[in-house]
C-alpha cells in the first residue's frame, strides 16, 4: 500500500520528465554534445543559423529524453560517420525507448493495474471443472439429454425401412430404390 502510494506520488514528476519538449535550447545541447565525435565544418555565422534552424523545427517538440535516447541509438551504430539528419534523427527518437519514459509507463501501469476494481472470488470448483453448487443440476440434465437423444435414435431408424433383401443386377435392393425414389422427387 505505501509502495503504491509513493509510486502515486512519483508519477506526476515521471511523466513531467518523460513528456518535457526538448525545445530549441535541447536540441542544441544533445546534438553539440556529439561535435567532438562527428567534428563540424567550418560555418559562417548564418550557415550556422540555417544548421540549427533546420534540427529545431523538426526536433523542438520531442520529449527531451527521446532525443537523448535517439542520439545515443545512433552513435552505438558502427555504420554512423556523420551526424543523423533532422528527418532520421527523429523517427529514432520515437523508436527508440528512454529510460525515463520506460520508468513512467511502467509505474503509470502498476497503478493502473492496482486501481483496478477486485474481481470476486471464484467459485468452488469441483473436481470434474464445475462448480461444486452446480455439478448434480448438471449431471441430472446430461442424463436427462442422453436419455431423449437415444428414444429420438430409435424412432428414426424404426421409421426408415429395411433395406435388406436380395439386390437385382445393378446390387441394389429393390426397397433401397424405392427410398431413392422418394428422396430424389423430394429433392
Amino acid at each position: 500500500m505505501a509502495l503504491r502510494e509513493e509510486a502515486r506520488a512519483a508519477l506526476p514528476a515521471l511523466k513531467a520528465v518523460a513528456e518535457w519538449k526538448a525545445g530549441p535550447e535541447g536540441v542544441k545541447a544533445v546534438i553539440g554534445k556529439r561535435f567532438v565525435l562527428y567534428p563540424q565544418p567550418e560555418r559562417s555565422d548564418g550557415e550556422w543559423n540555417a544548421f540549427w534552424e533546420d534540427y529545431q523545427d523538426v526536433l523542438a517538440d520531442v520529449p527531451l529524453v527521446c532525443l537523448e535516447a535517439a542520439m545515443r541509438a545512433w552513435v552505438a551504430r558502427p555504420s554512423s560517420q556523420f551526424l543523423p539528419k533532422p528527418g532520421e534523427l527523429h523517427d529514432l527518437a520515437y523508436k527508440t525507448v528512454s529510460k525515463s519514459l520506460r520508468r513512467y509507463q511502467r509505474a503509470k501501469r502498476a497503478l493502473d493495474l492496482a486501481d483496478r476494481p477486485q474481481t470476486p472470488p471464484l467459485p468452488q470448483i469441483a473436481p470434474d471443472g464445475v462448480g461444486v453448487d452446480q455439478a448434480a443440476e448438471v449431471k441430472r440434465l446430461l442424463a436427462e439429454y442422453l436419455g431423449k437423444a437415444s428414444e429420438r435414435t430409435m424412432r428414426q431408424a424404426e421409421d426408415l425401412p429395411s433395406i435388406a433383401g436380395k439386390p437385382d443386377e445393378t446390387g441394389i435392393t429393390p426397397e433401397l430404390r424405392a427410398v431413392l425414389n422418394r428422396q430424389r422427387e423430394r429433392g
